[in-house]
């Protein structure tokens, strides 16, 4: 892909041969707002929300269009053009939403379920590491804010379909070494959940290791949700 915009991980544009991370926290952050609701519009007063909470300066729309036009210029930098549309009260960014990680990662992971569920577990595991290869850590990591931060929830808990997809395709497929390590570091982050110590044991017991056994004690002992 010749350009994108990244916000699975630090918050950043890519293309024309470089990445660049933008001049600012505000900069990330409004990127990243217009980029989550990519090819819809986003009123003013929805991005000032998403910017400043409920603490905005004393112009916001001034802040806001600095920003814009900062945006539009590394934009054009990359080579993506004219993307950033404003109208009434409202900006939309204008692109294919597979051009933005999060979007690519969600469409990479519907037709990996739709190929494993037709039993195409290679080609399912194979569109599933290229999803995986998009996540380069926190989603927006280091924004502040009360939007960023429920984003940020709401992306890593969309990573779990695409983790237990790709394990159940793995233990089809006799996956075992490959499935124990990061099983068990699934089940570290949810302790109590009995699909991820379910398939944890399976591939222990087709392993031949112990973690099985883990798995159960692990789940017996955990604190109930």
């Amino acid at each position: 892909m010749e350009w994108e915009i990244r916000v699975l991980g630090p918050v950043q544009l890519r293309g024309a041969g470089h990445v660049d991370a933008l001049g600012s926290a505000k900069e990330r952050l409004l990127l990243a707002a217009l980029a989550y609701n990519v090819g819809r519009p986003v009123s003013l007063d929805t991005l000032v929300h998403r910017l400043w909470d409920d603490a905005p300066p004393g112009r916001p729309g001034a802040s806001l269009h600095a920003y814009v036009a900062r945006i539009r210029r590394r934009l054009r930098l990359i080579g993506a053009g004219e993307r950033l549309v404003q109208q009434a009260h409202t900006y939309t960014l204008e692109l294919d939403a597979d051009r933005v990680d999060c979007h690519r990662f969600q469409s990479l992971t519907a037709q990996a379920r739709s190929l494993s569920d037709g039993g195409n577990d290679t080609e399912a595991l194979r569109l599933l590491a290229e999803a995986e290869e998009l996540w380069r850590g926190e989603p927006l990591a280091g924004l502040p804010g009360q939007w960023a931060e429920h984003i940020r929830g709401l992306l890593t808990e969309r990573r779990l379909p695409t983790q237990l997809i790709r394990t159940a395709a793995e233990l089809r497929n006799g996956h075992f070494a490959d499935l124990v390590p990061d099983l068990t570091a699934l089940l570290a982050e949810r302790p109590t959940d009995e699909l991820v110590a379910g398939r944890l044991m399976t591939a222990s017991y087709g392993l031949g290791a112990p973690g099985g056994r883990t798995a159960r004690l692990r789940l017996r002992t955990a604190p109930s949700a």
